[in-house]
């Protein structure tokens, strides 16, 4: 399989017209995935914005999760799950910057701010790029053992947030709070 580029969906979006891009080398397909995914892990990004463009994406996500033990997005891969289908009737965040797009991708889901991450069950979701290193270490800290969690943080050498509802961005992007950021579940 040809290797996956991660370069701006259309040209106008890299404005510096930079070629510095990241590529991955797939091992399966959306036709054909592993059957025993435990943790699925939807990122955010440009591309999972753009309708049509990242459909399969979103039927994946429809199909996988029945199947897995854990379910994480960040950043706007919310709107990913959201139009799959798999928040509905659950709470979840997203990038705040993106809000307001996002949000409309779920209507049936109980969007939360101000919130850096939010569970709902076997569902973990984040608000940005960063705030899915604090969803990740909470999930390692819950999951796993929070040992793990201090000895990875030491090798990055990453400050976490600790607290869920700290997200200074809501207010940043005008998000007003939705009053119920304490209720993980």
């Amino acid at each position: 399989m040809a290797p996956v580029w991660m370069r701006p969906p259309l040209p106008e979006l890299n404005k510096a017209g930079s070629n510095f891009t990241a590529s991955f080398n797939p091992t399966h397909t959306f036709d054909n995935p592993p059957n025993d995914i435990e943790i699925l892990l939807v990122p955010g990004g440009l591309g999972m914005r753009r309708g049509n463009s990242s459909e399969p994406v979103v039927d994946f996500v429809r199909k996988t999760y029945p199947k897995v033990k854990y379910l994480l997005t960040t950043c706007t891969g919310a709107g990913v799950a959201a139009r799959a289908g798999v928040l509905d009737g659950k709470r979840a965040t997203t990038n705040k910057a993106a809000w307001n797009e996002i949000v409309k991708m779920g209507p049936n889901v109980k969007w939360v701010s101000p919130a850096r991450w939010t569970v709902d069950g076997n569902i973990w979701t984040s608000s940005g790029v960063t705030s899915g290193f604090d969803l990740i270490f909470e999930f390692i800290d819950t999951v796993y053992n929070k040992n793990t969690s201090h000895t990875i943080q030491g090798a990055v050498e990453y400050v976490r947030a600790k607290d869920p509802c700290d997200d200074p961005f809501a207010k940043w992007h005008n998000i007003p709070p939705s009053g119920d950021c304490r209720d993980n579940k």
